[in-house]
């Protein structure tokens, strides 16, 4: 069967869209499953947009910080699709100082019939409801929910013409208090004032070889005839009939009338149809997440991960209740691509995926190869990562403990003369402090560097060996010896003296479905700190 040109373009665009696949798991750590729910959902807007009867529309929801908006933003890079690609930071908008309706205006003015992309970023803070349960009147918003719903929204585009009229109908408004009359266009009294106020601009321009104006005024210059066609687009095919229309008028009122009405056709909202465009509607939804407000970075990224992944659908939309009306919640659909958090494994790999593209920079760029050792990546880990807070943590600590080093090390090795292809650095993090051994191509050391760096967070949970800390170590043993008694579980993590502020810390796995008996353990389990001090003190 010989294929059609629309079956070869779906062909071309699926094998596309599996390709970005590939490509974005080799560039996204720890969210293999979330790409895949995603290519999914995009695939039968991407290969048959047309098809559709309402928008596509994809809901992402997670923690901060878990790479929701990049990984949209990086699939539309994929597919060239970045001059369809419309992106909207809701919380610019929730201020009601900024004008959604208007903006949407700007962006899409340009629109033709190609399936386009919108994306609500943010969208946690178009919240309609408060956190005492009331209402907010968020009318901003109002053309969002529309286009959720069936894709078609109603926007005033703003018009250079129907400023541009409305000056002149407000002059010739202005003359007629003063006396102006007219016969058609033209002006039999007040002529001295309407010239007054226009200028050069009163009179018909000659665009012949002498570029002259004609002697006498004209209540509507042919300087205005392209605005008043371009407000009224489908009454005058050119400006030739606009022309032929004006000098059909009788007098100053029928002009003004006419003005008026050219002026309201200019300023009425157009009706866009997105039926075929595609949602992505990208939200923070911490509450329903374990832990979430939780910022100490001594929390167990794995167990966060574990808790992360038992989140289902219901709980997003009963958080979403708090902050959205039911119908409104129905507008954003079915279509939930929820993230995990990350697990430490998935740091480390984050972590690694960085240190390789700083080194491959400096390899590029000064013929350098920079080996790191998992010493660096152990100490990112420990100073970078806090579970509740995702990636950007990261990618800081990444730059101060590493990137804020290379320039430093490229200038010794360059004043050193040792700056040349096939130069080695072995890079090493010991007690504070970045070791950096320089070798030749042969294998041979030339160089070795130390450079003190500052560690913020890791040092906190060194042991102090002060009383408080003594209290607090039989504190949370106390709760960990009990947990295992009762439980018959270890905990995840036993701290004494934590990088978060508190004073200690036990990460205990607690079961989802509890019986009477379990609640019961579970009560001892957190009388038991203060049980052990006072058996031990």
């Amino acid at each position: 069967m010989e294929l059609t040109p629309k079956t070869n373009l779906i062909i071309d665009r699926r094998e596309r869209l599996e390709a970005a696949r590939v490509q974005l798991k080799k560039e996204f750590v720890g969210i293999d499953g979330p790409i895949d729910e995603v290519i999914e959902l995009v695939h039968s807007w991407y290969t048959f947009p047309e098809g559709q009867i309402r928008p596509t529309v994809i809901n992402l929801v997670g923690m901060t910080g878990v790479g929701k908006t990049a990984l949209v933003e990086r699939i539309f890079q994929l597919l060239d699709l970045e001059n369809v690609f419309y992106q909207f930071d809701m919380g610019y908008y929730a201020n009601e100082t900024e004008n959604l309706k208007q903006e949407l205006s700007k962006k899409v003015r340009s629109y033709g019939d190609d399936p386009i992309c919108f994306v609500f970023d943010e969208f946690q803070l178009c919240r309609s409801i408060d956190d005492g349960g009331e209402e907010i009147d968020r009318s901003n918003f109002r053309p969002i929910w529309d286009l959720l719903d069936s894709g078609r929204i109603k926007l005033v585009e703003p018009s250079h013409g129907v400023e541009t009229l409305h000056l002149l109908l407000l002059r010739i408004e202005h003359c007629i208090e003063h006396g102006l009359r007219s016969k058609g266009l033209e002006i039999t009294k007040g002529e001295k004032l309407f010239v007054d106020l226009l200028g050069k601009e009163a009179f018909d321009e000659d665009f012949g070889d002498g570029e002259e104006v004609s002697e006498r005024p004209s209540l509507v210059p042919n300087g205005y005839h392209y605005y008043i066609q371009q407000c009224a687009p489908k009454r005058f095919i050119g400006e030739g009939e606009v022309n032929s229309y004006l000098h059909s008028l009788r007098d100053e009122d029928s002009v003004v009338e006419f003005l008026r009405e050219t002026i309201e056709l200019g300023s009425r909202p157009k009706t866009y149809d997105f039926s075929s465009s595609i949602i992505f509607v990208i939200a923070n939804v911490d509450e329903a997440f374990h832990d979430s407000k939780d910022v100490d970075p001594d929390m167990d990224a794995d167990t966060m991960h574990e808790r992360s992944l038992e989140v289902e659908v219901y709980d997003i939309k009963d958080c979403l209740g708090k902050r959205f009306r039911s119908e409104q919640i129905a507008r954003l659909g079915n279509n939930y691509v929820i993230y995990p958090s990350f697990s430490s494994q998935t740091y480390r790999e984050l972590i690694s995926l960085e240190l390789k593209k700083k080194a491959d920079v400096v390899l590029e760029k000064f013929g350098v190869n920079i080996s790191f050792d998992p010493s660096v990546n152990d100490i990112i880990y420990k100073e970078g990562v806090s579970p509740s807070q995702g990636t950007r943590p990261v990618f800081t600590t990444v730059n101060y403990i590493v990137g804020s080093f290379v320039g430093r090390v490229l200038g010794e090795l360059a004043e050193k003369k040792n700056l040349k292809k096939g130069v080695w650095a072995f890079w090493s993090y010991d007690n504070d402090k970045n070791r950096i051994e320089i070798r030749d191509s042969k294998g041979k050391q030339i160089d070795q560097m130390v450079f003190p760096v500052k560690i913020k967070v890791d040092n906190l949970r060194k042991a102090k060996q002060t009383d408080e800390q003594a209290i607090t170590a039989v504190h949370e043993a106390g709760h960990a010896v009990v947990c295992a008694a009762l439980l018959g579980e270890v905990p995840v993590k036993v701290v004494a003296a934590s990088a978060g502020g508190g004073e200690g810390l036990n990460i205990i796995k607690w079961k989802k479905s509890r019986s009477k008996e379990y609640t019961l353990s579970m009560a001892a389990v957190y009388l038991a700190g203060i049980e052990a001090e006072k058996m031990v003190f």
